[in-house]
């Protein structure tokens, strides 16, 4: 593989533009090729995450096991898109299984060399934290919902108005008859969904990470 091409393809992928010519030169130092075999398991939900990857050729399946053993595609990774950064940020195991759809080259880079590279200066975890984000939920809002028809300008512009609540468990997001202000999408934890009749409440559905919620009565008014 011609090492200039290699260059020329990692100064066109948008989550390193902040870098200057000799910065990525110090980056590509500290990477690795990988060649990864159809259907071979990159790594899986669960395990450790110890490793950051960038897709230089073929794809990459996202799949997540919900606690029910549900099994969620999270979208397909192609050239110059990457995963696994999720674990490295948060110091937590990986929530998700990554698998090679065809014969994949992936560039490699490992815990120290990202958190060195990545986030050495507070200025630079201020970018990716907010780069990471935007990307994953750009990719999502793409792949799993059914905002697929939507342009990606449209999407762009929803990403924008979108900001993290937290909540604790058994607190309350919304009741019923509540006014509709907000359409909520779950990045983590579970969700109880229950309708009151009377004094009588009912367990009408569990929501999980990935879905939403709040959009029916915003449209409906």
């Amino acid at each position: 593989m011609d090492i200039r091409d290699l260059s020329d393809f990692i100064r066109k992928i948008p989550l390193l533009a902040i870098y200057s010519d000799d910065e990525l030169a110090e980056v590509m130092q500290a990477a690795e090729l990988k060649s990864i075999k159809a259907g071979e398991i990159i790594f899986e939900q669960g395990e450790p995450g110890e490793t950051f990857f960038i897709v230089y050729s073929g794809k990459i399946r996202i799949l997540q096991k919900s606690e029910e053993g549900k099994e969620i595609n999270l979208g397909i990774r192609t050239g110059g898109d990457h995963f696994g950064e999720t674990a490295l940020i948060l110091e937590k195991n990986r929530n998700a299984t990554a698998r090679a759809v065809e014969d994949s080259v992936l560039i490699v880079i490992k815990r120290d060399s990202f958190h060195h590279y990545f986030f050495s200066r507070p200025e630079l975890r201020q970018y990716f934290d907010k780069f990471i984000r935007y990307t994953w939920m750009y990719q999502f809002l793409k792949t799993c919902t059914d905002l697929t028809v939507a342009s990606p300008k449209d999407i762009r512009e929803l990403i924008k108005n979108f900001h993290s609540e937290f909540y604790q468990k058994g607190d309350v997001i919304f009741r019923q008859g509540a006014e509709p202000d907000k359409f909520y999408l779950i990045e983590r934890g579970k969700l109880k969904v229950i309708h009151w009749e009377g004094e009588n409440q009912e367990v009408i559905n569990f929501l999980h990470e990935g879905d939403f919620f709040g959009e029916k009565a915003l449209i409906e008014d």
